[in-house]
């Protein structure tokens, strides 16, 4: 690789959500804005808090907590829209709460969460030396290839029913 600059090994600039990221998540928010919608309302009416924020390294991330999945994602997309975040990463709130008081080492969160993929089944303190080693060596086919992984994990792969006592 070229460098125009014979000192400078990486940019000093943090890399920010890519502009088809936050299409794809802007296209995601507006197909999920009328089912979290209803989410919220309900949530509302039973007076629990639907949206979580979250104190991470001077900026604040939002954290779903309607308690569905999909719906749970919604608000770390629209940090996505607005460039807070990448669309694709870890983004497991206790990781995150542990990490956001470190001052080292990279600092992009991603709204889909790759815990799955990283470390299926570690315990919390493995899984952030995954995130650290995946933060360093973060790619796009990297992230397409742990997307996947996590989606396979999380959706395809055959979960045995429990046999009765």
């Amino acid at each position: 690789t070229e460098l125009d600059d014979p000192l400078q090994l990486a940019s000093v600039v943090e890399p920010g959500a890519q502009p088809g990221s936050r299409a794809l998540a802007l296209l995601l928010v507006l197909l999920l804005l009328a089912p979290w919608s209803v989410g919220f309302i309900v949530t509302a009416i039973r007076h629990k808090r639907v949206v979580r924020r979250l104190r991470w390294r001077g900026q604040v991330l939002h954290v779903g907590t309607i308690g569905i999945a999909l719906l749970d994602l919604f608000p770390a997309l629209l940090d996505v829209v607005l460039g807070g975040r990448d669309l694709i990463g870890v983004a497991l709130p206790s990781a995150l709460e542990v990490e956001g008081d470190r001052s080292d080492g990279p600092s992009r969160v991603g709204a889909i969460d790759l815990s799955l993929a990283l470390a299926p089944g570690a315990s919390l303190s493995t899984l952030l030396w995954m995130w650290r080693w995946y933060l360093q060596n973060k790619t796009a086919e990297l992230d397409r290839k742990l997307g996947w992984e996590a989606f396979r994990e999380a959706h395809l792969t055959y979960k045995r029913p429990a046999s009765p006592p």
